[in-house]
C-alpha cells in the first residue's frame, strides 16, 4: 500500500486479496456477486471515523456517509452518491470467533476494519493485507488515524478461500 495526500487529509491504499471465510456471504447479503462486490469495496473511499478495540483499529466508514452528515467536513464541495452503491449493514456474527488474524479485513454494521493484530472477533472476514496497522517503531503507530481517507485495492486471488485464483 501507499500513503498520499487527498484535498489535505492523509489518504492510504491497502492492498488487499479478497479470500476472507465470510467473503461469498456478504456479497449475497448485498445482492452482488462476488466478483462485483469486490469491485464496489473498492471503489468506495472509506474514511477512519474513530480508533478503539485495539491499539491501531480504526473503524471505517463510507466517506459519503460522514460528508451526509457533516457538510462541513467535505469543504463546501457536491458529492456524488450514486456510484458505488453503498454495502448493506452487515451483522455481527452470532458468535465471535475466537481468534482473528492479523491485517483481516472485515464488516460490520455500517463500519469497515483491519485487524491490526490477532484477536479475538465477531466481523464478518472478507480478506486480508499485509499492511501493518499497528507499529512502535513508526513515528506514529498507526497507520489509520482518524479522518484517513482509506482506499482498499485488489491484490489478487479474490473469490474467497478455496477459490481458484485464491492466494494460499
Amino acid at each position: 500500500g501507499g500513503v498520499g495526500a487527498a484535498g489535505g487529509a492523509a489518504e492510504v491504499i491497502l492492498d488487499v486479496r479478497y479470500d476472507g471465510p465470510d467473503l461469498h456471504a456478504v456479497a449475497d447479503l448485498a445482492g452482488l456477486s462476488t466478483e462485483a462486490f469486490v469491485r464496489t469495496h473498492t471503489a468506495i473511499a472509506w474514511r477512519a471515523a474513530f480508533g478503539g478495540f485495539a491499539p491501531g483499529f480504526a473503524y471505517l466508514v463510507d466517506a459519503r456517509e460522514l460528508d451526509a452528515r457533516n457538510p462541513d467536513a467535505r469543504g463546501g464541495e457536491q458529492r456524488v452518491h450514486a456510484e458505488p452503491r453503498p454495502l448493506p449493514t452487515v451483522p455481527r456474527l452470532p458468535s465471535p470467533r475466537a481468534r482473528v488474524p492479523a491485517g483481516t479485513v472485515g464488516l460490520a454494521d455500517r463500519f469497515c476494519a483491519v485487524y491490526p493484530g490477532a484477536s479475538p472477533g465477531g466481523w464478518q472476514l472478507i480478506g486480508t493485507t499485509d499492511a501493518r496497522l499497528w507499529d512502535v517503531d513508526r513515528s506514529d503507530p498507526a497507520l489509520l488515524t482518524p479522518g484517513t481517507v482509506v482506499r482498499f485495492r485488489d491484490a489478487g486471488g479474490s473469490g474467497g478461500p478455496g477459490h481458484p485464483g485464491a492466494d494460499r
